[in-house]
């Protein structure tokens, strides 16, 4: 492999575990008091999400003398959010192990979510398993887009035409 393409794939791993982290900051806040009231932080989470997203394709571009192509920015943005998805998924399921004990066993967990409307998702928590995994892979998935999506076409300094050095490679 290439010192190029490692150099790449630092650069995903290092704003997708970024991205995690900042999201699952939010999610450890949610499990802590499992409310249905605290969704918002989930919410908040993705907001987070967004933002580290938008910082990495910032940090692309530069790499790249803010010349990048909007092609190259449109999949190192999804290529990290992909990344910050599955390791925001592993720590989703360690924190429900933490904060949920039993969750693992037959039964009736330690902790459900509270005051949870009736038509929410039934599981074995009351819906906070659901609404955890739903936000951490749809919600991170769609900010996480939309971020490659708006920033891969403004960040561009020379709109008027995309040139690639022969023998680069953009991702």
């Amino acid at each position: 492999m290439s010192k190029l393409k490692l150099l790449h794939w630092k650069h995903y791993l290092r704003y997708g575990i970024l991205a995690a982290a900042f999201y699952c900051i939010a999610v450890s806040f949610f499990c802590r008091d499992a409310t249905f009231t605290e969704t918002w932080l989930l919410f908040a989470g993705n907001l987070f999400y967004l933002v580290i997203i938008a910082a990495s394709l910032f940090s692309f571009n530069r790499q790249r003398r803010d010349n990048a192509t909007t092609v190259s920015m449109l999949a190192a943005g999804h290529i990290t959010t992909l990344t910050g998805i599955l390791i925001s998924s592993l720590i989703c399921f360690i924190l429900l192990i933490i904060y949920v004990p039993g969750l693992l066993h037959a039964g009736t967990p330690g902790k459900l979510l509270k005051n949870e409307p009736v038509n929410i998702i039934q599981d074995k928590t009351n819906g906070m398993v659901f609404m955890i995994y739903m936000s951490a892979v749809v919600g991170n998935f769609v900010s996480g887009s939309a971020a490659s999506i708006i920033f891969s076409f403004t960040l561009k300094s020379n709109q008027t035409k995309e040139e690639v050095q022969p023998g680069r490679s953009e991702l």
